[in-house]
């Protein structure tokens, strides 16, 4: 299953015979750890940045925010910031290849992997929990602070 966001949609699962003209509003995403990877479908030609709308204040999965942000193949650091509207990165002055670039986005904070919302006997909710800590790779489940029960509003 593929994610992403912009204007185009290529149809079947990105398989399809027919041609599809992408535009710097179209990323495709894939993630690995704490780090997402943003593939810009196209580079602006006009814009002076990308914008990401899926990555915004508004929707962040990870408590911390966004760590770092950059592009692959190039050395440079990159102007970003986030935004109510998303992830916006000045575009820089040379593209680092002829098709799709790829922003490195390293996240930070907590994300939560599996939320499990359980109705039990009394009107009373368990909530089970497993969230993981971005800079490191071990997961927490199960510990009391993270598995409760409360009572479920009429």
């Amino acid at each position: 299953m593929g994610y992403g966001e912009g204007p185009h949609n290529s149809g079947g699962g990105g398989f399809s015979n027919r041609a599809v003209e992408y535009n710097c509003h179209d990323f495709r995403f894939t993630q690995k750890g704490n780090v997402v990877y943003a593939i810009a479908m196209d580079w602006p030609a006009v814009d002076r940045s990308f914008l990401i709308r899926s990555l915004s204040l508004k929707g962040m999965l990870a408590s911390g925010g966004i760590a770092s942000v950059s592009l692959l193949g190039r050395k440079e650091p990159l102007v970003w910031k986030l935004t109510g509207d998303g992830l916006q990165i000045v575009k820089p002055d040379r593209r680092p290849c002829d098709g799709p670039c790829v922003f490195k986005i390293t996240m930070r904070g907590i994300a939560i992997e599996k939320f499990d919302a359980q109705r039990i006997d009394g009107g009373l909710v368990k909530l089970d929990l497993t969230v993981r800590n971005l800079e490191s790779q071990k997961s927490t489940s199960g510990s009391p602070s993270l598995s409760t029960a409360r009572r479920a509003r009429p």
